[in-house]
């Protein structure tokens, strides 16, 4: 077509085909530029919704990561509850073959035999409950910690200071950070005055040197 206006040049008439043409390559190239610009905006539009979805991504992402540690974290606590709870519970049993040991008098070696089977079988579970996390409460000559000890006797005592722990008459024990059981104790009580031989003189008192 556009060999045709060419060669219709010399005439009256190439002058309107190619005016007719050039009317024609403008509506195309308003046409490309409409085309770009809608290929433009839908970029734009693509460009913003692949934002919005990684935002999204990133905050789901964010909030799973989050529920799995919390999860994560409860479950670690329940099962620490639920040990320290079987722990507490079998407390009674340690108690049973601490008193056996104490009470128990072997005269025959048939008897002596069983003490020791006993006792083994005793220092086995102690074991087993150690593993598992529980820890005995130190009490004798540390001072006394309401905390974890449960004073039920008080005696006088000049050998030791104020609060000391003397004896211990039932094991107090620990889960972790949690007290399972108080230590029942014996505390002394000091009531002398600490000596102090740097403090000065009362007012009046005459101080003698040795020649």
């Amino acid at each position: 077509r556009a060999r045709a206006a060419l060669g219709a040049l010399g005439g009256g008439e190439g002058a309107e085909a190619l005016g007719a043409l050039l009317g024609e390559a403008e509506e195309q190239m308003a046409s490309l530029a409409a085309a770009c610009e809608a290929a433009e905006a839908e970029a734009a539009q693509v460009g913003e919704d692949l934002a919005k979805t990684k935002e999204q991504y990133l905050r789901l992402n964010a909030d799973f990561e989050n529920f799995r540690k919390r999860t994560a974290s409860e479950k670690e606590a329940l099962t620490a509850g639920a040990k320290g709870n079987t722990l507490e519970e079998l407390l009674p049993v340690i108690d049973n073959f601490e008193l056996a040991g104490q009470q128990i008098k072997c005269e025959t070696e048939a008897e002596e035999k069983i003490h020791n089977s006993y006792q083994g079988l005793y220092r086995q579970t102690l074991e087993i409950f150690e593993r598992l996390g529980l820890e005995t409460v130190a009490t004798t000559g540390l001072p006394f910690d309401p905390e974890v000890h449960d004073a039920i006797m008080r005696e006088p005592s000049e050998d030791v200071e104020d609060g000391i722990i003397l004896e211990e008459f039932r094991k107090g024990y620990r889960f972790g950070t949690r007290l399972l059981r108080a230590s029942m104790v014996k505390v002394a009580v000091n009531d002398s005055p600490a000596e102090d031989d740097g403090a000065p003189k009362e007012e009046g008192e005459v101080v003698v040197e040795e020649a």
